[in-house]
């Protein structure tokens, strides 16, 4: 009696299971991942630190230099403020503006003028070292006597620091003269028998608000301020 052969299912000579990854692939995909998250997380967090230290930087740098400013600012008010005042002295001299007076009244001649408030201009000079010269300018802007007798008779009238000293009290732009800084000081005289009698106009020496001005006290004695590397601001 014959058996009967076995029947195979013609799909299962095809059906292939799928490998499982092996454990060393597994790991080296693990590694790859965590690799890749430090990476960047570390990148993350050091752009994040990078510009939390670049914003600190910038705000010390900005505070340190604010108070430079500030400082430096009242320095140069304050010696300003202390120029005009001694300019003031100088015009509002009692007998220099009577001899004014004389004069534009005709009582004096213009020699007469000069030898009389020469003396007093020296006096006022002697006691400002910085004065250089010392000059009385008319209303029309010719100077009427000085400490300098090269300066008396020139017309001043196109001169900023005059222009502006018919009303108040006013110190001009440095000019470098050789080494040394010079600026225009101008006041008004005041009035004497209801009569305005013109501008007192001095030559001062400012190398006290040069060396104000370049002083290298808040940048650590180099007189440049860095960030980082770069130097950013350096005087010459």
């Amino acid at each position: 009696m014959n058996q009967p052969s076995a029947q195979t299912d013609p799909s299962a000579s095809d059906l292939h299971l799928p490998e499982l990854p092996s454990r060393h692939s597994l790991g080296v995909k693990l590694m790859i991942y965590v690799i890749l998250v430090i990476s960047v997380t570390g990148l993350i967090l050091g752009t994040v630190g990078y510009l939390v230290a670049s914003r600190v930087v910038r705000d010390q740098i900005h505070r340190r230099l604010s108070t430079v400013v500030a400082d430096r600012s009242e320095m140069v008010l304050s010696y300003i403020a202390q120029q005009k005042e001694r300019a003031e002295l100088v015009a509002s001299r009692t007998q220099l503006r009577r001899y004014l007076a004389r004069h534009a009244r005709g009582g004096l001649q213009p020699h007469e003028l000069v030898q009389s408030t020469k003396p007093i201009l020296l006096d006022a000079q002697k006691s400002t070292p910085e004065f250089l010269t010392i000059s009385i300018v008319s209303p029309m802007g010719t100077v009427l006597t000085s400490t300098d007798d090269t300066e008396v008779g020139k017309d001043l009238s196109a001169q900023g620091e005059f222009q502006i000293g018919l009303k108040d009290s006013h110190l001009g732009g440095p000019f470098q003269v050789g080494e040394a800084f010079q600026a225009w000081l101008a006041s008004p005289l005041p009035a004497f028998e209801g009569r305005f009698l013109g501008v007192a106009m001095v030559r001062v020496s400012v190398d006290a608000l040069h060396r104000i001005l370049t002083r290298n006290r808040g940048f650590e004695g180099t007189n440049q301020v860095l960030i980082g590397r770069f130097v950013i601001c350096e005087s010459s």
